[in-house]
């Protein structure tokens, strides 16, 4: 609310401020030339369909947010926009060309300095075709603007010119100088690629050549004529054989060892009873044999006795048995010595032989590993350069194929109205601006001013009532300012007198005497206007004596002649009496006494006692005594007349004297024994520092002015 009531109180200053800014705005907006903005649609077919997979190798990119705005900064591109340049001809054009622009206004304002002071021009070198080239492309760049539309593949390209027909042809021939460019920039990367193909292409098919002899030459040392395959079957075979030979030779090997460690085992027991020699088929022939005939030799001895010649046949073919079992069982024996040894001896051999086929196959392997990677270069080399021929096929057709990654989806047309200067808005920014910065300098202004603006503003400062504020008096007024209560009394400016009259009688209400003591803390407060106008206000119901201390500028003598007459001075040099210096007012009961004829020491006059005592004798004969006294800032005379004061009315002019002033003045007067009555706000304007109550007296006392117009009885002095 203070800040708002600040901002009324200098509301003409904010409206200048605001006018001000504003003027300026209104001639840029109607002297500028209006600026036109047309705008192309270009689609970026990023997933189109492609013929040739060559696209992908030369720049075909994915549907990305980089790949657009890598067109975005493409379409800004120095080789783009100089097509457009070549295509459209801007450089002779009169708004591109620098040759043909204007001058600024520090330019002429220059030119025109120079040609006041009789200066020598200075001679501009003419600009040569690359800064002109360089000028104009700036020009172009700085107008363009190229903005992808959101959630899709177009791209909004928008010039401004003041040409709305060249606004429009320029957007277009971006767009069109991109497709061109693009197609170019593809066709000559497919170019590349062809080329740098068809080098590659003779490079391999030389490797694959070389690659080819060197397997050949291998092969024909190795005598290697079947694949890696075929060669390590045969011989893998032969290897599965003789292990699986070696297996059993092995096994036979261990079970003649295991018959002939028994044998040997056997240690003079009987041989028949092992496995070995008991399964050979001749020992078991010879066994029978001899059960058979040990049969026999049973029956012929139970039969006969061993004396009968069948008993001895019988025994001689029992020991024949028996004999040809001990040579069957060692017949057997021998044959298993024997099919040990064999039996190592064939595994031996086996041994052997696998080691030996071993060998062959380690150096067979190496030999065809050694092939297997000659083949490998070779066939890689085939691929390699089967692939490269490919890729040369489809890149010298695609030399012939030229497809544009992007079209024009809408073309620019002139517009039909200018974007800028928008002048409604323009103005009512510059009027917005310039209410912001008054309202700033006013705000500003009111931090920065150390001076009483209103009532609220001294009592807080100060710690003391305001006693009124009295306004300011027009020069037609201020001329007669000290007869204000008598000449105009329906006035504001008497009735705020009024009211320091008032809250200085209700100040000691029981007091039947009262010196009053009026100051200020610097010259040309308005002190002597209130305190003669207070004494003719307290004139109408106290008998008022009227006294000018201030010595050494009295303003009675400035107000009228006369008053140039003897007064104070006179009377305490004792040069007159107190008697013929005291001059009675006609209205009222106000008398006057003059400071009198100007001393050199007034402040030894005012310090002696005769002043005491005239102050003394004057209290006692007048019911107020109101002193006018020099400001206390200036000199220390009002600090000796306070002295014999009851009261003092200190009197600060409103938005002017400063408060450090002000508070000194006060701490000054507080040390002597005259109580502080309070503070009087001169020069005040009622708008600004009191608007209520300026509402409110105006209303009164135009209603009080008008009744008393009109002939109706005015409220006597007691009333007021």
């Amino acid at each position: 609310m203070e800040m708002l009531q600040i901002a009324w109180w200098r509301k003409w200053m904010v409206l200048l401020v605001a006018v001000l800014v504003t003027i300026p705005a209104i001639v840029y907006v109607y002297r500028v030339s209006p600026v036109y903005n047309s705008s192309a649609l270009l689609l970026i077919e990023q997933n189109r369909n492609r013929i040739l997979s060559i696209d992908d190798a030369i720049g075909g990119g994915l549907g990305t947010r980089e790949h657009m705005l890598t067109q975005i900064e493409f379409l800004r591109s120095r080789n783009v926009l100089e097509r457009v340049i070549d295509n459209l001809g801007l450089e002779t054009n009169a708004l591109f060309d620098p040759r043909a622009r204007q001058p600024g206004l520090i330019q002429q304002a220059s030119k025109g300095l120079s040609k006041w002071l009789n200066l020598p021009a200075a001679a501009s070198p003419a600009p040569s075709a690359s800064d002109i080239r360089t000028d104009v492309y700036e020009t172009v760049a700085t107008n363009l603007d190229v903005q992808p539309v959101k959630l899709s593949q177009l791209i909004r390209i928008s010039f401004e010119s003041e040409d709305p027909a060249l606004a429009a042809a320029v957007a277009n021939a971006v767009a069109e100088s991109y497709i061109q460019a693009e197609m170019d920039a593809r066709y000559s990367m497919t170019v590349q690629a062809n080329e740098w193909l068809n080098e590659q292409a003779q490079k391999l098919r030389a490797n694959l050549a070389a690659s080819e002899k060197v397997l050949q030459a291998y092969r024909d040392s190795k005598g290697l004529i079947d694949k890696q395959s075929e060669a390590q079957g045969g011989a893998g075979r032969q290897l599965e054989a003789l292990t699986q030979r070696l297996v059993e030779a092995r096994v036979r090997r261990s079970q003649a060892e295991q018959a002939l460690a028994q044998i040997r085992a056997s240690k003079g027991r009987s041989l028949e009873s092992i496995p070995t020699v008991s399964s050979d088929l001749n020992v078991n022939r010879a066994r029978e044999a001899r059960s058979r005939a040990q049969l026999r030799l049973a029956e012929l001895t139970e039969r006969y006795g061993e004396a009968h010649p069948l008993y001895q046949a019988a025994a001689a073919e029992a020991a024949a048995a028996d004999a040809a079992v001990t040579q069957a069982v060692d017949a057997a024996v021998a044959v298993v010595s024997k099919e040990f040894s064999v039996a190592r001896a064939i595994e031996n051999s086996l041994v052997a032989s696998i080691e030996q086929f071993q060998k062959s196959i380690q150096v067979q392997n190496r030999d065809e590993f050694e092939l297997a990677g000659y083949e490998r270069e070779v066939n890689s080399n085939r691929m390699l350069l089967e692939t490269f021929l490919d890729k040369a096929k489809e890149a010298s057709v695609a030399t012939d194929i030229r497809s544009a990654a992007a079209r024009v989806v809408d073309r620019a047309v002139p517009a039909p109205r200018p974007i800028k200067p928008r002048k409604s808005q323009v103005i009512a920014l510059a009027f917005a601006l310039g209410t912001m910065l008054g309202l700033a300098l006013v705000i500003v202004r009111h931090r920065l001013d150390k001076s009483i603006d209103g009532v609220d503003a001294a009592e807080s400062a100060f710690g003391h009532p305001v006693l009124a504020t009295v306004p300011s008096l027009s020069r037609g007024k201020a001329a007669h300012a000290h007869q204000m209560v008598g000449s105009e009394p329906d006035s504001s400016f008497s009735e705020a007198i009024r009211t320091i009259r008032t809250s200085v009688l209700l100040f000691e209400p029981g007091a039947s005497r009262q010196v009053i003591v009026v100051t200020s803390a610097l010259p040309d407060e308005g002190k002597s206007t209130i305190s003669f106008n207070l004494a003719s206000a307290l004139s109408q119901t106290r008998k008022t004596l009227f006294v000018e201390c201030d010595m050494r500028r009295p303003r009675l003598l400035k107000q009228d002649m006369e008053w140039n007459r003897p007064g104070l001075a006179d009377v305490l040099v004792g040069r007159v009496p107190l008697e013929e210096c005291l001059v009675p007012m006609k209205a009222g009961q106000l008398t006057v006494l003059s400071a009198g004829s100007m001393l050199a020491n007034p402040l030894e006059l005012l310090s002696s006692r005769t002043f005491q005592e005239l102050i003394a004798r004057l209290a006692s004969e007048f019911d107020v005594v109101v002193l006018d006294t020099p400001p206390v800032g200036v000199v220390s005379d009002t600090l000796v007349v306070a002295e014999q004061a009851t009261g003092i009315v200190f009197v600060a002019r409103a938005r002017r004297t400063p408060r450090k002033l002000i508070r000194r003045a006060l701490a000054l007067l507080a040390e002597t024994p005259a109580g502080m009555m309070g503070i009087v706000l001169n020069h005040a304007n009622l708008k600004k520092s009191d608007p209520y109550y300026e509402g409110y007296a105006r209303q009164y006392w135009g209603g009080y002015s008008e009744s008393y117009s009109q002939g109706s009885a005015a409220p006597s002095v007691s009333d007021s």
